[in-house]
Parts: C-alpha cells; sequence; structure tokens
C-alpha cells in the first residue's frame, strides 16, 4: 500500500468547496494589498528615520538604497549606496566598520532602519490579517 504525501478533504455539496475556494482568493488578494500597503510605509518611515538620524543613514537614503521592489519587497541596495547594510544593521567591532553605530544584533531589537517600523506595525499587521480572514470566511 502506498502512502500519499498530501490530504485531501471533500465535502458533499459544492456549496462548501466553492465558498472556501472564494474565501482562500479572497484572502490571497487581501494579503497582497496588506503586504503593499505596509511595504511602502515602512519604505517611507526608514527614510524618514534615517534622515532624523543623520551622518551614514542620511546619506544611504539620500542614495535611494532603500526602495519597494515589485510592490511587496523591501530592497537594501548595496550597488547604490554601499554602505546600506551598516547604517540599516550597524557595525563598529572591525576596523572596516567603525564609522557606523554598533551592531545591535540579529535578535528582536535588531536594526537603526526598516526593522524598528516593522517592529512598530506588528500590531496593525495583526489586526488587518485577522480582519481579512473574518472578512473573506
Amino acid at each position: 500500500m502506498a502512502y500519499r504525501r498530501t490530504l485531501s478533504v471533500e465535502f458533499e455539496g459544492g456549496k462548501v468547496a466553492r465558498d472556501l475556494r472564494r474565501a482562500g482568493i479572497k484572502i490571497e488578494v487581501g494579503m497582497g494589498t496588506i503586504t503593499r500597503t505596509i511595504t511602502s510605509r515602512s519604505v517611507a518611515s526608514a527614510h524618514a528615520r534615517g534622515r532624523s538620524l543623520g551622518g551614514v543613514h542620511a546619506h544611504v537614503v539620500a542614495q535611494g538604497a532603500i526602495f519597494v521592489q515589485g510592490g511587496n519587497s523591501i530592497r537594501l541596495d548595496a550597488r547604490k549606496s554601499p554602505a546600506i547594510m551598516g547604517a540599516v544593521f550597524g557595525g563598529g567591532r572591525r576596523p572596516t566598520t567603525q564609522q557606523f553605530p554598533l551592531w545591535r544584533g540579529s535578535g528582536r531589537d535588531a536594526g537603526y532602519m526598516v526593522y524598528p517600523d516593522l517592529r512598530e506595525q506588528e500590531g496593525e499587521i495583526d489586526r488587518l490579517v485577522v480582519e481579512l480572514i473574518d472578512r473573506a470566511l
């Protein structure tokens, strides 16, 4: 006897399956809208935060190294500004990274631009996703 790797659920009556299929489509479209909204807000906030921090942060923002790509991805472009990673995450341990603020690690408090704003929006993101699922079902 061969085992299948997928799980199939069958419903009697086409209405339940049709409703679930429609709900899935609504959720997929809604998640795209939420993602585009959050990424554009985060990039705008990263630009404002970078300008307010000054120094290397303002420099990489002025060069346009943080931008929305494809509507739902935030791009940190090291080709436009090689200092982008140090401005976003910090540095300071090596002689080649002394011009950046201290490294904040990779945990909950990481980052100087982009990530702090995403953490501030967590509650809003959770609320939007739950609301989307409730409306879709």
